[in-house]
C-alpha cells in the first residue's frame, strides 16, 4: 500500500477517497489485496471506518466494479428503482417507477456498464418481469434519465436472470418452468413476451430451470434446476441455440442443483446440490473434475476464483470452504464456520 503511496487518512474529508481505494485495490489487485483486507479490518475494529454515505431505503442493491455508484430497487407499490452517488449518496436522476415489485438489480459487465437489468413482480397476475435500463451514454457520459431498451414479460414468477457480458442478451428462468428462455435486446423493440424468446435453453429432465449463468466470452449458456442434480450447457449464437448440448447426464448430483458458474477462462462450471456436496466439472464434455466438495448439510452457493484455481463453496451446514479446483482437496485446514 506504500508503495502505491496511498497517504490518505481514513478519516475527515479524505474517508471516501480512502475507502474508495482500498476497495479498488481488494477487488483489482491480488499483490496488495491481503494488505487492503487487514488494513480494512484493523480499521473498522478501531471505528475508524464511516458509512460511505447516508443510509438508503432499498430492499436489492449492487455497486459498479469501480465502486462509485449504486443501483437501488424496492418492492414497494411503484417499484422504485435509483442509482446513486456511492460516495455522496446522492440520486444521479430522480427515482424511476417501473411499475412492478423489484426482487433483483444488477449491472451489465460490458467495459462501460452502461446497462442495469431489473426482476421484479407485476402484480396481481404475479407475472415476472425483466427490464433492461441504459443509463450510460456510448461515450460513458450519464443520461438525464435511464432509458428502457428491453421488457421481458413472463407468464409466471422469474427465478433468475443474467446480462450477456455485451449486455446484448437475457438469460431467464421461471418458477415450474422446464427450461430457461435466452432474450435478445433488439433496438426499437422494447416490449416482448415469452413466446417471442430468441431460444429455450435447459434441460427436461428438472420440473424448475432456477439457476443459470453465461460464460465469460457469452458464447454459451448453463443453466440447472431441481429436482434431477443435472445441468445442461448451449451454445447461442445470434440469440439462438447451436450445436448439442454438455450435460453431467453420466454422474448427475444426487439430488437438485442450487447454483452453477463458469470458470473466468470458460472451461469449467461448478455446481453446488442439494446433495450436500459441490463439483468442478469439464464445461466441453461435462465429465467431474476432481473429488466431490463434501458438506454435512446441501450446498447452497459455489463460485471460482478470479484465477480460476480455486472454488469457494457455501453450506446450510453454516461452513465455508475454500477447495483446489483441480483436485477438490480442501485449501484451509479447517472450514470457516458462521
Amino acid at each position: 500500500l506504500e508503495r502505491r503511496r496511498m497517504a490518505y487518512r481514513l478519516v475527515d474529508e479524505d474517508a471516501v477517497r480512502g475507502r474508495l481505494e482500498l476497495g479498488r485495490l481488494i477487488r483489482e489487485s491480488r499483490e496488495e489485496r491481503v494488505t487492503a483486507e487487514r488494513v480494512m479490518s484493523t480499521l473498522w475494529q478501531r471505528g475508524s471506518i464511516m458509512p460511505l454515505s447516508p443510509p438508503f431505503v432499498a430492499d436489492h442493491a449492487a455497486v459498479t466494479r469501480d465502486g462509485m455508484y449504486a443501483v437501488l430497487g424496492n418492492e414497494n407499490s411503484g417499484g422504485t428503482l435509483q442509482i446513486v452517488n456511492a460516495g455522496t449518496g446522492e440520486l444521479v436522476f430522480p427515482k424511476v417507477i417501473t411499475g412492478s415489485l423489484i426482487t433483483q438489480v444488477g449491472f451489465s459487465s460490458d467495459p462501460g456498464q452502461r446497462r442495469i437489468i431489473t426482476l421484479g413482480v407485476q402484480l396481481p397476475a404475479r407475472k415476472g418481469l425483466v427490464e433492461v435500463w441504459e443509463w450510460k451514454n456510448e461515450d460513458g457520459s450519464i443520461k438525464a434519465k435511464p432509458v428502457r431498451v428491453g421488457s421481458f414479460l413472463h407468464d409466471q414468477m422469474v427465478m433468475f436472470a443474467e446480462l450477456s457480458p455485451d449486455a446484448t442478451m437475457v438469460l431467464t428462468g421461471v418458477q415450474t418452468r422446464r427450461y430457461g428462455r435466452v432474450w435478445m435486446i433488439e433496438k426499437g423493440k422494447v416490449e416482448t413476451r415469452g413466446v417471442e424468446a430468441a431460444a429455450v435453453v435447459g434441460n427436461r429432465s428438472n420440473r424448475n430451470t432456477n439457476f443459470g449463468c453465461w460464460s465469460p466470452d457469452g458464447t454459451r449458456v448453463a443453466t440447472a434446476g431441481t429436482p434431477s442434480g443435472m445441468w445442461q450447457i448451449d451454445e447461442i449464437r445470434d440469440g439462438r441455440v447451436v450445436g448439442e448440448p454438455v450435460t453431467n447426464r453420466a454422474e448427475p448430483h444426487l439430488n437438485g442443483i442450487k447454483s452453477i458458474r463458469f470458470s473466468p477462462d470458460g472451461e469449467l462450471v461448478v455446481t453446488a446440490s442439494h446433495d450436500r456436496t459441490g463439483q468442478v466439472w469439464d464445461a466441453r464434455t461435462g465429465h467431474p473434475i476432481g473429488k466431490r466438495l463434501i458438506h454435512t448439510d446441501d450446498v447452497s452457493f459455489a463460485e471460482f476464483s478470479p484465477d480460476g484455481g480455486a472454488v469457494l463453496t457455501a453450506s446450510f451446514d453454516r461452513t465455508v470452504q475454500l477447495w483446489d479446483a483441480q483436485t477438490g482437496e480442501p485449501l484451509l485446514p479447517l472450514s470457516l464456520i458462521h
